[in-house]
């Protein structure tokens, strides 16, 4: 049982916590970080996971191994840049408005390694097509860097605001698949999440009266999850595929400081689960070309923490259409869009188009795919206040996937 103390303390840190996600712009960098939405060029460029095109492995669909043959590895790194304008509306004294004041530009670019895999598939003895494989993928992204100012009739510095979170919770998977039919195949997995991700907010202020803030969270998440899938050829030109990932239950040691203080606990989160459903249809046409669907669905109402508390998140629904077509001399086109909600919201929506191509060399194919998104919103779409702030999001991606087939 929790003493006065320490049960008053972590009502702090809720109400710091519920403060620092409203400051900050990009909605889904909240002690849950952002999920991935690609794990590959391939897909980055479809704008979709590809739960239903063979080649984009067990980190997207445990059943996808068993659609090759022998021996498949990859590896995705990529650059991600972001850029986050705010703007305030300003009256006059006649309550006119004089235009807009702007209170932070935030620019920031990381480079990260999205995922790892490789797997191995082959037919024993006369048995169905089995095959095995092993994945590393950045799960749930925390990095985040916010800096605001405050000025006196726009000149004198008043305060200084600095928001930075950093980590990520990685996930270490393992799959089996089988494909007892030509027509179809299944999939089971199993993931190890872990991550250390943390929080620091600063605001010190220029007027000596005043007591400078130093909140920090650290937390450290360790646990697992199952996933499922199977992918099906309905016709020669239609192909089917679905993949489940169960709630992931992480939980480890928990610290949290304000100045001179700091306590710690024992955290216990309850990750939603999610699934995605996805099609591939290839028209008949004198140059090959993949038509593809997918939609993917993620329940963030279900989130459960023990220590910490939020207005009611949304679930989150993702819309993705990807168009790839091979040119006369062999070189692949790829385009896709998305569409999806926020967590936080679900009338604040996220646009994404991509494109991108591959390149071929003996056995080792590089694929190159570049992204944008942009969103608009205030802090009354987002959490249910009177602020007046408007927060515009700008994000570019650009994604390399090198295969060995």
């Amino acid at each position: 049982m929790k003493t006065p103390i320490k049960t008053a303390l972590l009502a702090a840190a809720s109400f710091f916590a519920a403060f620092g996600s409203a400051r900050a712009g990009l909605l889904e960098y909240t002690p849950y970080g952002s999920p991935a939405s690609s794990y590959n060029a391939t897909g980055m460029a479809l704008n979709l996971k590809g739960v239903a095109l063979p080649g984009q492995g067990l980190l997207v669909n445990p059943a996808l191994i068993a659609e090759t043959d022998g021996l498949e590895a990859q590896l995705t790194a990529g650059v991600n840049w972001r850029r986050e304008y705010r703007s305030i509306e300003v009256f006059d004294s006649y309550a006119n408005s004089v235009g807009l004041r702007t209170t932070a530009i935030n620019d920031q670019t990381d480079y990260n390694l999205h995922g790892a895999e490789v797997s191995y598939a082959s037919s024993f003895r006369g048995l169905p097509k089995m095959a095995l494989g092993f994945g590393i993928s950045r799960e749930y992204d925390f990095n985040y860097r916010l800096k605001s100012e405050e000025r006196d009739a726009f000149y004198y510095l008043t305060s200084l605001y600095e928001q930075i979170a950093e980590g990520a919770v990685y996930g270490y998977s393992g799959a089996l698949a089988v494909k007892p039919f030509s027509f179809f195949s299944a999939g089971l997995g199993l993931t190890r999440l872990s991550g250390d991700p943390k929080l620091t907010i600063t605001e010190n202020f220029e007027d000596p009266t005043y007591t400078d803030i130093s909140i920090g969270y650290r937390h450290n998440y360790q646990g697992y999850r199952f996933s499922a899938g199977a992918f099906g050829q309905v016709t020669p030109r239609i192909n089917l595929g679905i993949s489940w990932k169960s709630s992931a239950r992480v939980e480890g040691p928990f610290s949290y400081s304000n100045n001179d203080t700091t306590i710690s606990d024992r955290q216990k989160v309850g990750l939603p689960s999610s699934y995605a459903v996805g099609a591939s249809y290839r028209p008949a046409n004198d140059f090959p070309a993949t038509v593809s669907l997918e939609y993917e669905h993620t329940p963030w109402q279900n989130l459960e923490d023990n220590l910490f508390s939020y207005e009611p998140l949304s679930a989150v629904n993702r819309y993705g259409f990807g168009i790839s077509h091979r040119m006369k001399n062999g070189l692949p086109l790829r385009f896709g869009l998305s569409f999806s909600n926020s967590y936080r919201s679900s009338s604040i929506g996220l646009a994404r188009a991509g494109f991108g191509t591959e390149i071929s060399v003996s056995r080792v194919k590089a694929d190159i795919s570049a992204g944008a998104g942009r969103r608009t919103y205030n802090y009354g779409q987002a959490f249910g206040s009177s602020s007046g702030t408007t927060v515009s999001e700008t994000m570019a991606d650009l994604m390399l996937t090198f295969s060995l087939k």
